[in-house]
Order: structure tokens, then C-alpha cells, then sequence
């Protein structure tokens, strides 16, 4: 999965979670900084799951601090799936 696709979803995300953030987001952009709460950060994390059927382990908020933390995490999570299923 290409990291500037996954990067252009999450904009979108971000923009239809904190519909006042408009134009376009850098990797670097802190999601504090943008005023995103825990509890958006949390809502963020289950619509990128649910777009890229990709599975984000509860423990993993702590390690998203910036837009690019985000896109990595999705990225690294959409690699090959285990258990046989293709």
C-alpha cells in the first residue's frame, strides 16, 4: 500500500472527524498542536481500520503523535495477513 495514498485518506478522515481542520495536512503536523483530543485520536484510529480493513492494536494511540504516525502504523498493518487467508 502506498504511503501517499494512505496519507490522502487520512486527510480525508481527519477532515470528516474535525470538519473546522481545512486544507491539506503535512506528515509532520502534530495532532496536537491541531487540537486533536484522545477521544478524536481513538475515532480516527477505528475509521482508518475500517477503510483499510487493517487491525490497529489499542496500545499503538500512544505511539501516534503526528499525521505520518498514522500512515505508518496503517501501512505496517496492511502487510500480508496471517492465519492463511489470502
Amino acid at each position: 500500500m502506498e504511503k501517499e495514498h494512505v496519507h490522502a485518506v487520512i486527510t480525508k478522515l481527519i477532515h470528516r472527524e474535525v470538519p473546522e481542520l481545512t486544507g491539506d495536512l503535512s506528515a509532520a503536523d502534530d495532532f496536537g498542536t491541531l487540537g486533536i483530543d484522545s477521544m478524536t485520536m481513538v475515532d480516527l484510529m477505528v475509521a482508518a481500520e475500517r477503510e483499510f480493513g487493517v487491525e490497529i492494536a489499542d496500545d499503538r494511540l500512544a505511539d501516534v503523535a503526528t499525521v505520518g504516525d498514522l500512515v505508518d502504523i496503517v501501512v505496517a498493518g496492511a502487510g500480508p495477513r496471517q492465519g492463511g487467508e489470502s
